[in-house]
């Protein structure tokens, strides 16, 4: 599709083996219940293994990283202060600024989990982890957000 012009034939025969390939792809993702992530820039494992289901215990050493995974520490976002949350912004900018989707505009940053890698996520839990236990609910640092 690339190479060819919209509306050729060549165009639209890639873009109909595209389909079919999404297709059948996704069912066989949902068949055996794998997780899957974008590629990740400098390599990392191109198998998706079935680390998907049984990694609830947050000991992750798959290089997989889970939708549950993903859900818990975009949850645990929500509860730690803004200091940490800023430390936490700057930390995926400089190890994976593609992360990160800036709106200059209106002082604002979009962090996407997809993009970030399986490494650095475990990192990142680690660190919200941590703010969670040096800040108990209740304290003056831990109710300075609002919703």
């Amino acid at each position: 599709m690339t190479y060819n012009q919209d509306g050729s034939d060549f165009f639209l025969l890639a873009k109909n083996l595209g389909k079919k390939f999404e297709e059948k792809y996704l069912k066989l993702v949902k068949d055996f219940q794998l997780d899957i992530r974008p590629p990740v820039a400098g390599g990392g494992d191109s198998g998706g293994g079935a680390g998907g289901t049984n990694t609830s215990s947050g000991n992750n050493n798959t290089g997989v990283v889970t939708l549950d995974e993903k859900r818990s520490f975009a949850r645990g976002l929500y509860q730690i202060s803004k200091e940490d949350l800023g430390k936490l912004i700057v930390e995926v900018d400089h190890k994976c600024p593609a992360a990160i989707t800036k709106n200059m505009g209106e002082d604002e940053a979009e962090l996407n989990v997809d993009k970030i890698p399986a490494v650095l996520f475990q990192e990142l839990k680690s660190f919200v982890a941590n703010c969670h236990k040096t800040t108990p609910a209740g304290t003056k640092k831990g109710t300075k957000r609002k919703a």
